[in-house]
């Protein structure tokens, strides 16, 4: 452990914090995670333990690989050695350590952002930059659920790192199971609230690769409207909300819904309601991609396709908008939980599937199914292709939901299908911030800022840029540092 010297906290998990290191001998940064033991009893989590399991089996370019796992044979922090107190000196350096003896340590590629911590500085993606990174999660959970038969199920902004490059990597396989249970069931107790599928909400316990295809859809919603689809604080307003978008469950959109657990005991839709996806949301998801038009605009590449569009500035705030950063503050991130729902779920959607599906894409009137191409110049355009798919991903009955596999081959991604890859973005469409940005350091400058939460414009970046008197938590950790 003693050949990592810190930089700072850059994550805090109900398992372990993570930290960014460098190395003594070898070039580059990494991010260290430490694994806190059960506050029962002070051993340490299975999660970890299944984790590391996970972990072996798996590798893939959008995973982000486990190094090593190495232990500190010394506590090494900020304030043992001037402990004034002989009887309170080991508190102080159990509470204080950076590295506390006896603790494990997983060592990781580090990348420069997370996207939540991107989304929650105020960072706007353009257009190109979320097929880019929605085909790259895609791509890797179809290797998960094909070749590995994995569920992830915790699928979230979070544990979706992203490098400057805009190569995305997926982390954090703690709650992962594999799906190989003779009877298929699983705890519903999984998955982030705002990213839970409505079937887990429900109490279902037999369920599959599904429930992170739904995570996805509002992952991809969330990138597009410019804050979190499904807010909520409780499970049963989670439901309500998802409502109110998707519509309530029918016999004709999700016809097994009445046997789930919970429905109508003790839970009941408040009225019914017809999916309004496009009603809510097309209107704001093309007033976003104007504006982030003006922020990544080339001038050089004015009639070029979407996928050479650039991002937004500013956010104008709209009628009964809510910015990300608010939506974060105003509710609480309910973690853990898991459950699961037919098998045949997400990966029943083949991608001959997604041929019929081409159909259905244009406005008044079918498509050719080798008319794969939108017009990318057209912000209505994009957003009817971006509703059509996020209305397979969020459908409310897991079996009609499309697979990775089906997914990652929607009309959306067709046009310009070279720029899904990171290496093949244009310069400009890389992230460039003036520092790195992950959710928890985020929300330690977030505090800080002038006004605290109640300022009205809680943004750390200006155009996608951070200020020049701005620093992140790790650059301060390293400035006090140096100062000792």
């Amino acid at each position: 452990m003693e050949v990592y010297n810190l930089e700072g906290q850059i994550g805090q998990g109900t398992y372990g914090s993570v930290y960014s290191a460098t190395c003594k001998y070898r070039p580059g940064r990494f991010a260290l995670k430490r694994i806190h033991p059960s506050k029962s009893s002070n051993s340490l989590s299975i999660s970890f333990y299944r984790e590391i399991v996970v972990l072996r089996q798996i590798t893939h370019q959008n995973l982000v690989p486990l190094l090593e796992i190495v232990t500190s044979k010394h506590s090494v922090g900020s304030s043992n050695s001037s402990s004034s107190s002989k009887d309170s000196s080991t508190q102080k350096k159990e509470d204080d350590a950076t590295f506390v003896k006896g603790d494990l340590y997983m060592v990781f590629e580090y990348m420069d952002h997370d996207m939540a911590g991107l989304l929650n500085a105020g960072y706007k993606f353009s257009v190109p930059q979320i097929r880019c990174l929605m085909h790259q999660l895609l791509e890797v959970l179809d290797y998960l659920h094909t070749e590995k038969q994995l569920m992830h199920r915790d699928i979230k902004c979070s544990n979706l790192l992203v490098g400057e490059n805009m190569q995305l990597k997926l982390a954090d396989f703690g709650l992962a199971r594999f799906a190989n249970r003779e009877d298929g069931r699983y705890t519903n107790r999984v998955i982030t609230l705002w990213y839970r599928p409505p079937e887990l909400l429900l109490g279902e316990e037999h369920y599959t690769y599904s429930v992170d295809i739904w995570s996805v859809g509002c992952i991809m919603a969330e990138l597009l409207l410019g804050f979190p689809a499904f807010v909520a604080k409780k499970e049963t307003e989670q439901l309500d909300v998802i409502w109110g978008v998707c519509g309530t469950p029918t016999e004709d959109n999700w016809p097994t819904h009445k046997t789930l657990p919970m429905w109508n005991n003790p839970y009941m839709p408040k009225h019914s309601s017809n999916a309004q996806m496009t009603t809510k949301w097309k209107q704001m998801i093309v007033s976003e991609i104007e504006k982030r038009r003006l922020l990544f605009d080339n001038p050089t590449n004015s009639n070029k396709t979407v996928s050479q569009v650039d991002r937004v500035g500013n956010k104008v705030s709209q009628p009964n908008e809510v910015t990300h950063s608010d939506a974060v503050d105003n509710t609480s991130d309910m973690n853990s939980g898991s459950s699961k729902h037919e098998l045949g779920g997400a990966s029943g959607e083949t991608a001959e599937n997604v041929r019929e599906h081409v159909d259905s894409h244009a406005d008044g009137g079918g498509t050719s199914p080798a008319d794969t191409e939108i017009s990318l110049n057209d912000a209505s355009a994009v957003a009817n292709s971006a509703i059509k798919l996020l209305e397979r991903l969020l459908a409310l009955d897991p079996s009609r939901r499309f697979s990775a596999r089906a997914a990652k081959e929607d009309v959306f991604f067709m046009s310009d299908k070279d720029s899904l890859h990171w290496q093949n973005l244009d310069t400009h469409q890389k992230i460039d911030t003036g520092g790195s940005f992950h959710e928890w350091e985020t929300k330690q400058m977030l505090k800080d800022l002038p006004g605290g939460k109640h300022s009205k414009d809680r943004r750390l970046l200006v155009n996608n840029k951070r200020p020049r008197d701005a620093s992140t938590t790790s650059e301060r950790h390293a400035e006090k540092r140096m100062k000792r």
